[in-house]
């Protein structure tokens, strides 16, 4: 579950129009302030396991000259039980979508750190706005760790490696058809145990992440991902 809570929250909903002409990262994101993504969650077999909601809330320029997006996630059951209320940041500098991993790990997988001294290292993750077919990504990784007294009880790693990009396909969900870029890239989460999975998306410009496939390291589907409804 946790894993799978982790991919969830790899996903953009934010931006800005009125810093675009200075930051164009709305390539294959959605831009906008008020923009609310919707997505459902399916295992292998179809079945309904959760839905999310990413709202844009505001939108600030950086000391650097970058833009800066808040994005508040929810996430519930199949029955609309909240499992997770939090929100994160991204980032479009230089052309190119920054995100940093740690801010991306749910409320719910932070509870074993709660009332401990708490340490994050790791990468951001990058992704330029002009992708093209056959392009190597950066790796990204991060640790948090959770303790008292300078002793480590609770570690939490994840890494996402061998990003590339594939060919632009049309794919079609419930929220409508949409001209996308293919992305596939390893991820591995390890806390107590390890769990690895093969990611392909596709991103639509304008929205990101329209669907999403996760499988295990034996090549068999696990869960789906799909954009169910868009509200600009």
């Amino acid at each position: 579950m946790l894993a799978r809570l982790l991919l969830v929250a790899l996903i953009l909903g934010g931006g800005a129009a009125a810093a675009l002409g200075q930051q164009s990262c709305n390539g294959l994101f959605a831009f906008q302030k008020g923009v609310m993504l919707e997505y459902t969650h399916q295992d292998g077999k179809g079945k309904l396991l959760s839905k999310s909601a990413h709202e844009v809330k505001s939108l600030d320029s950086t000391p650097d000259g970058g833009l800066s997006a808040e994005v508040h996630q929810v996430l519930s059951n199949e029955k609309g039980k909240t499992l997770s209320d939090n929100t994160y940041h991204v980032k479009c500098l230089n052309n190119t979508l920054i995100m940093d991993l740690s801010d991306l790990v749910p409320s719910q997988s932070r509870e074993p750190f709660a009332n401990m001294e708490v340490t994050i290292t790791g990468d951001e993750l990058s992704l330029p706005a002009n992708l093209k077919e056959g392009q190597n990504l950066p790796d990204a990784s991060t640790e948090i760790k959770g303790g008292t007294g300078g002793v480590a009880l609770f570690t939490l790693a994840m890494s996402i490696t061998e990003r590339k990009v594939g060919p632009q396909e049309k794919i079609k969900t419930p929220a409508g058809e949409f001209d996308c870029v293919k992305l596939t890239y390893s991820m591995q989460v390890k806390m107590m145990i390890s769990k690895s999975f093969t990611v392909t998306e596709w991103r639509a410009a304008g929205i990101g992440v329209v669907r999403q496939e996760n499988y295990d390291k034996k090549g068999n589907l696990d869960s789906v991902m799909e954009l169910s409804a868009l509200k600009k």
